[in-house]
């Protein structure tokens, strides 16, 4: 099957909301992982860390101040404190 192509239907980006303290640990783990990953931007007011897939999904970190839903911890050897939170928006 032939990799996707963007347009209409197809999902494009999917976000994750990350603690705000986390994002330097995140930024070390993707670099020990040879993951590229942009730089943070700030984007309405939160700070984005953008990486893709390998498919080429984009999938963006967001630092979500007040987001109190408990993380993804145990998995991959994330600490509970820098744990993924869910997908935002």
């Amino acid at each position: 099957m032939s990799p996707g192509r963007n347009g209409a239907g197809l999902t494009t980006a999917t976000a994750f909301s990350i603690p705000p303290e986390s994002l330097g640990w995140w930024q070390r783990r993707l670099a020990e992982l040879s993951v590229h990953a942009d730089s943070p931007i700030s984007r309405d007011g939160e700070e984005v860390i953008r990486l893709r897939d390998p498919d080429g999904l984009v999938l963006d970190l967001i630092a979500s101040p007040g987001d109190g839903r408990s993380g993804w911890d145990g998995a991959a050897g994330v600490p509970a404190e820098h744990a993924v939170r869910g997908c935002t928006r």
